[in-house]
């Protein structure tokens, strides 16, 4: 919200001297919107924190990946849409094996799918609408200590590109 509202008070009054910082900021303005409030806008994401990254491209791509996993649970007879197949899904989902509901090249090969979908989508202007940004100058901060008792952080600058 914050963002929002300095972009619209920068487009009101342009000559005012404003800075926004924003935590944890969603993706909420197309590509150009975002690199032209770069000068105003600082937004800080949590390497870990999901708001920044669900746009609608990502939740149309989640929303894809969840319909495909209910395939795989019906093909294991698990699709929890009774209750008998809902004790055996989650007595399933109890039970420490190796035994994997999607191996990571069928994750791979589903994802690759995914973003060659969407790069054709661009190349025809299907969804652009859909693509959404966090704004202005955008900073991650992440953990690089593996010992969780210890806190300790690194500071990145985060370089955009249209790929």
């Amino acid at each position: 919200v914050s963002c929002l509202l300095g972009m619209f008070i920068k487009q009101h009054l342009p000559k005012l001297d404003l800075q926004v910082y924003a935590f944890a900021t969603p993706a909420c303005c197309s590509y150009d919107a975002s690199l032209n409030c770069q000068d105003y806008i600082t937004s800080i994401v949590n390497n870990n924190d999901c708001v920044p990254r669900f746009s609608l491209m990502n939740i149309r791509t989640l929303n894809k990946m969840l319909a495909l996993m209910e395939e795989k649970l019906k093909e294991k007879g698990l699709s929890p849409d009774s209750f008998t197949k809902a004790q055996r899904y989650l007595s399933d989902l109890m039970t420490i094996d190796s035994e994997m509901l999607m191996s990571a090249d069928e994750l791979s090969d589903f994802l690759e799918k995914e973003f060659e979908q969407q790069r054709d989508d661009d190349k025809h202007n299907r969804f652009i609408d859909l693509e959404l940004y966090v704004p202005g100058r955008v900073v991650s901060v992440w953990n690089h200590v593996k010992d969780a008792n210890i806190i300790g952080g690194k500071v990145t600058r985060v370089v955009r590109s249209r790929a």
